[in-house]
Parts: structure tokens; sequence; C-alpha cells
């Protein structure tokens, strides 16, 4: 099956010119969701100073266009990296370094935090590397009970291993400097500034007008599952947004227009590219300060990360040096958006566009 070309152009903005290589660039995104399964998409993209966004709806193996940039998806991990950037900020202003003990900026001590000369830091916890547990997910004080009684006996740095909850202890840290609470950071540093309205910070403060609609078991539409979780959980996956905002957030991290949010700059290191990410070997990819970084066949840079709620998928990509990024977010959950290779569709589709 086939989409027409001519619904896709209706949805441009910013007078996008239909040339040859627009046409090129609807036929290649057409091909790629004629794999994909029974969802709706949310697609903008940003090349340049042009802006495009798309909608696409597929019911019993047929797609209609939609207009849903403003329609909420839950985002999922990529609510990482705007933890990454309020740390990134911290870190600017000189009151962290990644290179500090994670020890110097807890307000408790930590039982043993070294082993072998080798201490636990900042950076291992941007970099997934800390080896602290994982799961199953909790609350900061519970969390905080568990470092009181930890004990190193590895070396860290070693290991790749993805941890939600260093995220979460990270943004504490960053909200207790401050005397403050990550949200409020969140809000003031970065939503505010860049008229991202639209962007919550977790399920409990997010309207249920414009969330995405799902068709459930019943066969009835509704909202789709949207998943609730813990305050401690809420920086590195509780946020919820829409096309609409999220290329504002691309913009600001691909052209640093808004002079409050040059730090965002300082979460863009590679970290020397020395941490392999066994998820994503097809694409060279290595672990920067919480930021994922990608390869394409034709060698260009890709910063980028990710997101994988119960029922919804995003990931967010840009190639800084073309100006050239794009969102998606997807109606369903990841596990059913797997290619051969087991690779997201949609980060597929994603990475097609960038080497485009």
């Amino acid at each position: 099956m086939r989409l027409f070309f001519g619904f896709l152009t209706s949805m441009i903005i910013h007078a996008f010119t239909i040339n040859a290589q627009d046409v090129a660039l609807q036929e290649l995104i057409e091909n790629e969701l004629a794999a994909f399964p029974d969802c709706e998409i949310a697609i903008g993209i940003i090349d340049k100073q042009e802006a495009l966004k798309l909608g696409y709806k597929k019911e019993n193996n047929d797609w209609v266009s939609v207009k849903n940039s403003g329609t909420l998806f839950e985002i999922a991990s990529i609510s990482k990296i705007f933890t990454a950037a309020l740390l990134a900020r911290e870190v600017e202003k000189g009151l962290i370094s990644i290179e500090d003990s994670l020890q110097k900026h807890l307000g408790f001590n930590i039982k043993n935090d070294t082993y072998e000369n080798q201490t636990l830091k900042i950076k291992h916890l941007i970099t997934h590397t800390s080896g602290l547990k994982k799961n199953p997910l909790t609350n900061y004080k519970r969390y905080s009970n568990y470092l009181k009684g930890f004990q190193l006996d590895y070396v860290p740095g070693t290991n790749w291993e993805y941890n939600n909850l260093t995220i979460g202890l990270l943004a504490q840290i960053t909200a207790e400097k401050n005397e403050t609470t990550w949200t409020n950071m969140l809000k003031e540093g970065i939503l505010q500034p860049l008229g991202m309205n639209n962007t919550y910070v977790n399920l409990q403060e997010t309207p249920e007008a414009n969330r995405v609609q799902c068709v459930n078991k019943n066969g009835d539409i509704k909202d789709c599952y949207f998943h609730k979780i813990g305050a401690f959980q809420w920086p590195s996956g509780g946020m919820i947004s829409n096309i609409d905002d999220m290329l504002k957030w691309l913009e600001a991290n691909m052209n640093e227009t808004v002079d409050e949010l040059k730090f965002l700059n300082e979460a863009h290191q590679t970290m020397g590219d020395s941490i392999s990410i066994p998820w994503f070997e097809k694409y060279k990819a290595t672990q920067g300060f919480i930021w994922w970084h990608y390869r394409t066949e034709k060698g260009q840079r890709i910063i980028c990360h990710g997101g994988n709620s119960p029922a919804q998928t995003s990931f967010l990509a840009f190639d800084k040096a073309r100006k050239k990024g794009i969102v998606v977010l997807v109606n369903i959950d990841g596990r059913s958006l797997l290619n051969e290779e087991q690779i997201l569709k949609s980060t597929a589709l994603a990475m097609k566009v960038l080497e485009q």
C-alpha cells in the first residue's frame, strides 16, 4: 500500500517550498510508515530555518492525515535530556563538576564509595556507568537509605547499564543546590523561556484535553494509557508534550538562539566517545552527557535520545552541524515497533530523514 503525496503538503509551515528534495523526503517517510502497525504518529522536522509538521493515523491498514502537532504524548525518557540541561547549567556556573565525587553533593554519607582507589563520580551517573541499583522504581527517601548502606565493590565507569534512578538522583542533587524542586527549575529555567506552555512535568498536572487517543481492546476510542509514576522518576521519564513545543526545544538545542539557554551546549559533549551503547551498535552509538551520540553511514554525528513508556514511544534527534533535526511521537509501545534489526521503526525513520 502507498500513501499519496497530496495530504502531506497541507501540514507545511514557514512557506516550506515543495521542490524535488521535499518530495523525496515525503516519499522516504511514506515508505517507512508502510511497515508501521496501526497507530497515530506525530512528526516535527526542522531543516535550517524551515519547519515541517506531519501527522498520520493508521487504522485497519489505511493511513489518513491528521493535524496533531498540538496533541499531547508522553515523551518518556526524553525527559532525561531536560535533566541533563539543568545539570549542565550547574556545571557552567561552576557549582558542580562531572569529576566530583557523588558523595560531595549528598547530604548524607555513602557507606563506602571507593574501590581500588576509584570513586563514584557524577560522570558515572550521567553516562549510566555507576553500577548503582536501577530497579525497582522507588522514591528518594528509599534510594537515600540504599545509598547510606551501599559499599562499592567494583570499578565504576567500566560497564554501561541504563539507569533511571541515577537520573532522578542527579535531578535531586541539582534541585537541592538551588533550594528548590526539579519541577520549578525546569519550568523557570527552560519551559518558560522557550514558551513551552503545553509541556507538563507529570501526568497529574496534564490536562485531559488534547491527549492522544487510542483504540482499546473493546474497540472504544479513549485516552491512551499514560504511565503514572512517582516524583523521583519525573526527571527520568515523566514529561508530556507535543510537537509544537518539542520543536521549540529542538531548535534551542540546535541553534542556541536564547541567551539564557547557552548552557544547553554543555550537555552536548561527547564524553570522548569512549562509552559504547550495546543497544544501538548499528549506529555506532556512544554515551554522552546523558544524550546519546549516533553516527550515520555518511559519518554524520546525530545527538539524540529516545523514550519508551508502556503504551507510547518517542525519539528526538539532530545533526548540529547541518542544523537539521526531528521529533517523532507515537501512541504505541516500543516493542510493537521493533524491526528485523531490533531497531525501533520510529528511530529508523528519524535517522533516514536526517541522513537524507
